[in-house]
């Protein structure tokens, strides 16, 4: 039996809220652009944590979109220097807004 679970239709509400709010702030194309950026294409959404540790909204709120290959790279990098770099990231865009 192929079933979804609990986390399984978090991530899938998650995906479409994120998709919605990151069209609605311009956010169309890679936000890290390491070298072998593909820019627009091969998107994903590249969390701080690992999501079997992000807590309360942090699925919705600790998200950078992110080129395959560059989500490859965050993904290689120590749990810390992730978790600053999607921060580091979600800061520069808030003062970009402002």
């Amino acid at each position: 039996m192929n079933r979804v679970g609990r986390r399984t239709k978090a991530n899938k509400a998650s995906n479409a809220r994120l998709k919605k709010r990151f069209a609605a702030m311009g956010i169309e194309s890679c936000e890290l652009g390491y070298p072998d950026c593909t820019r627009r294409e091969f998107l994903s959404w590249a969390h701080g944590k690992r999501r079997r540790h992000l807590v309360d909204n942090e699925l919705d709120e600790l998200v950078i979109l992110a080129c395959i290959p560059c989500h490859e790279n965050l993904d290689r990098l120590p749990a810390e220097a992730t978790l600053a770099i999607v921060q580091s990231v979600i800061a520069e865009r808030d003062n970009g807004k402002a």
